[in-house]
């Protein structure tokens, strides 16, 4: 067991976040994590207090590998086709990683929650900057009204009787996605460039 002498906060919380995308949220214990590190699981608490920390900072290490997938994704783009393709990126990234709607939830039962609030604070941030960065948006869009309809959207497809329509009709629930987007940030225009 001489993997505890290398161990490092990032490679738990790698480590971590590998056991929920693979085995869900309730498989990541402090046990399979100790066994799948090759430590025993006291070692752990050397890098973390419990496993609501060790979820909470999985969530964290999710969002904060979003955002910077988002800021690489929308370089040299603004207003509409950035919220657009950064709309797509989440709803990609957070279909893929289903564990996270238990995260968010996690994050209402216990507001002082501050990991992942921090990280999604950064996500909300560039919503903020790409709507106050164009005129048109401003006038039309209200940011949180956006994120927050947007993450609607994607924990509604989450929900276990419409996973399956996801992977049955994907292309199908993709276009609801995009035509609720552009109908929250032109909602005048999104029938009239006949997007439906």
């Amino acid at each position: 067991m001489a993997a505890s002498r290398t161990l490092s906060i990032e490679k738990v919380v790698t480590a971590a976040t590998e056991i929920a995308r693979h085995d869900g949220l309730q498989k990541l214990t402090i046990s399979t994590l100790a066994k799948r590190l090759d430590i025993r699981s006291q070692s752990l608490y050397h890098y973390i207090r419990n496993r609501e920390e060790l979820v909470s900072l999985v969530g964290a290490h999710v969002l904060h590998e979003l955002y910077h997938q988002i800021v690489d994704s929308i370089v040299g783009l603004s207003g509409k086709q950035a919220i657009i393709k950064m709309g797509d990126i989440v709803r990609t990234e957070i279909i893929k990683q289903p564990f996270m709607t238990s995260i968010f939830y996690m994050m209402q039962v216990n507001p002082h929650e501050h990991n992942v609030q921090a990280e999604l604070e950064k996500i909300v941030e560039i919503v903020k900057k790409i709507v106050n960065g164009d005129e048109e948006l401003q006038q039309t869009t209200d940011p949180q009204m956006l994120i927050g309809a947007a993450f609607g959207f994607i924990f509604i497809d989450l929900l276990p009787d419409h996973r399956n329509k996801i992977s049955k009709d994907c292309q199908s629930r993709q276009h609801a996605y995009d035509l609720m987007l552009m109908r929250l940030i032109s909602p005048s225009t999104a029938e009239e460039k006949g997007v439906e």
